[in-house]
């Protein structure tokens, strides 16, 4: 799938999605993303996502609703992104852009002429796909996933791992421990 981005930016395409474009040169904290900007990150997500055999074996509906939803997850960052100093070192931060690129995720798909019933899961799943880090501890209590279950749907917890793990193995060369 990252093949169709490069052609979008090598043939002047990629000014007409402005949501894509704003990704190329958003920077990122090169600790956690060595790949680069936010545009090359999105790359890397697409096709581990389309690499990974559970979301192979979904239905073809659930797996366009899931690619969408993993090119737009980080659309909050180009307006969210700055440098500050965390723990005493300055870094690229991005606080927020997950509930920042809900909406941008929904007026996206409005705009480029997605069925109507794509917006509430994608978005949902832009909005939650960092939920892992915001847990209580080393886990999740059983409320907290039905109460995230409730907030997804009509996507689901399934979907959401997905994406999230496609999230974490768009970091090459970094191999994620949370998904290994």
């Amino acid at each position: 799938p990252s093949r169709g981005l490069d052609v979008l930016e090598q043939t002047g395409w990629l000014e007409h999605f402005p949501e894509i474009a704003a990704l190329r040169g958003t920077p990122q904290e090169p600790e956690w993303h060595p790949e680069g900007d936010v545009f090359d990150h999105t790359r890397h997500c697409l096709d581990a996502l389309a690499a990974d055999p559970a979301w192979e074996a979904l239905a073809e509906g659930r797996r366009g609703r899931l690619m969408l939803a993993t090119l737009a997850h980080d659309f909050g960052k180009p307006a969210t992104t700055a440098r500050q100093e965390r723990r005493g070192v300055m870094r690229w931060t991005s606080n927020g852009h997950e509930a920042a690129g809900g909406p941008i995720a929904a007026a996206f798909l409005r705009r480029i002429g997605a069925p109507l019933d794509l917006d509430a899961p994608v978005a949902a799943i832009v909005v939650h796909h960092l939920a892992h880090h915001h847990g209580q501890g080393p886990g999740f209590s059983a409320a907290h996933i039905r109460r995230l279950a409730r907030k997804l749907a009509p996507a689901t917890i399934e979907d959401l791992a997905l994406v999230m793990t496609a999230d974490a193995n768009g970091r090459p060369p970094l191999a994620s421990p949370e998904t290994h």
